[in-house]
């Protein structure tokens, strides 16, 4: 499965905001790493800092649908 994953579904008119993701690893998963999924601007205004991502079978992290955000020490290491 995936490490971290936020989602909104396609036709929902859901919005996440001030998503933040702070201060963690994530290793060791057999999909993405840190994935955040949406139609347009279903995700809006994201913080991801200090995050290290390692050994995901897939990317490390994938956007789709995020409006606005701040990526700050961020490490992917041995992704697929």
């Amino acid at each position: 499965g995936w490490g971290i994953r936020f989602l909104v579904p396609d036709g929902d008119r859901a919005v996440l905001r001030d998503l933040v993701v702070r201060d963690c690893r994530i290793e060791r998963v057999d999909h993405t790493g840190l994935k955040f999924t949406a139609p347009r601007d279903g995700i809006r205004d994201v913080l991801v800092e200090h995050v290290a991502v390692s050994h995901s079978g897939g990317p490390g992290v994938q956007m789709s649908g995020v409006t606005g955000g701040r990526f700050a020490h961020l490490s992917v290491d041995h992704s697929g």
